[in-house]
């Protein structure tokens, strides 16, 4: 599409998104500001925006709201109205949902250039909470469609993401549904690890942002058996805590054995 095709979809769905943003998203900041926060933005090339060229991502820097999140508020709630679709740009998100009885069940950590939220309309399904200070990208629904509709690229974008979420939904059943308590402890690690550097080799560093308490609920485990498997995994070498937040892997191999199902004494 050329340029001015971009250009009508911008001034269709702009009038209609400033009306729902004023209402649903007090925080936002939008303008040249917003141009700024895409320009600085480091998962454009992970995100929807990839699949656009300069001009055409120029176009969408007036459409896009920015959004800045304190660590430990709520970004939505279960329950709450679909209206837009997000991208982590910085940050980490907790979700999670409230049983009956009060228990809480983390389903997932999300970090920069994963997608928050739905692609449709309906309601949110879980809760989703700033563990860290976040910044967040997003597209209301209107603009979401008209996009798909003049880019494929994006269309198969958000099917990817789709097909992700199901993938990482499906990890999560066969980690609380198959494996022990060391093997689920050693696969969170280097998830964490893995998606927060985009590294693979030991030794490596990274930030454990999330609390003992939020592993042990993501894991199904109790907090005290949380931290009697990374006392276990201290003192046979296979990880160093430089801090409450601070975490060296010191040997990746050995790790991802455990996480595998071998045998940790």
């Amino acid at each position: 599409m050329d340029h001015d095709g971009v250009q009508n979809i911008v001034g269709v769905d702009a009038s209609a998104m400033d009306e729902d943003d004023k209402s649903t998203m007090p925080e936002t900041s939008c303008g040249s500001n917003t141009a700024l926060f895409c320009a600085q933005c480091s998962v454009r090339g992970r995100s929807i925006c990839a699949m656009l060229d300069g001009q055409e991502r120029k176009h969408l820097d007036k459409l896009v709201t920015s959004r800045s999140i304190s660590a430990g508020s709520s970004i939505f709630g279960e329950g709450d109205e679909s209206n837009h679709l997000y991208i982590l740009t910085h940050g980490v998100v907790r979700l999670s949902k409230l049983l009956r009885d009060g228990r809480r069940q983390i389903i997932g950590f999300l970090f920069a250039g994963d997608f928050l939220g739905k692609q449709n309309a309906g309601e949110y399904a879980c809760d989703a909470e700033a563990v860290t200070d976040t910044k967040l990208c997003s597209f209301s629904h209107p603009m979401l469609t008209r996009l798909s509709e003049a880019y494929p690229g994006i269309k198969d974008r958000l099917m990817a993401e789709t097909t992700n979420e199901l993938e990482q939904a499906q990890e999560h059943i066969l980690l609380l549904g198959q494996k022990t308590a060391a093997e689920r402890v050693a696969s969170a690690l280097l998830n964490f690890a893995c998606r927060s550097t985009g590294q693979s080799e030991s030794p490596l560093t990274f930030t454990l942002p999330v609390s003992r308490q939020d592993l042990a609920d993501y894991l199904g485990l109790r907090i005290e058996t949380v931290s009697r498997t990374l006392s276990r995994f201290r003192k046979s070498g296979l990880i160093r805590e430089t801090s409450r937040t601070s975490m060296i892997i010191d040997d990746i191999d050995r790790l991802e054995d455990v996480a595998s199902g071998d045998q940790f004494g």
